[in-house]
């Protein structure tokens, strides 16, 4: 992840949003290769990171070698 897109990430984590609507849950994002779908991850694995969100991440994408791609570096 690159220092903007890191930034960007932290602000939005900063968000005025109930995150505890997540916490210790489990949910299910489709596309987590698209725009919307590895923003959403990423930010949800920030706060599971930062913020002791403990959400558990299920994501469904079209190609296993892309999702490697955009997941592990």
């Amino acid at each position: 992840m690159d220092k903007i897109y890191g930034d960007v990430i932290k602000r939005y984590s900063n968000y005025n949003i109930d995150w505890d609507l997540l916490k210790n849950k489990s949910i299910m994002i489709s596309g987590i290769t698209g725009l919307v779908g590895q923003f959403l991850t990423d930010l949800i694995m920030y706060k599971n990171i930062n913020d002791n969100l403990n959400c558990s991440i299920i994501g469904l994408c079209r190609n296993i070698e892309r999702a490697n791609d955009c997941f592990y570096d």
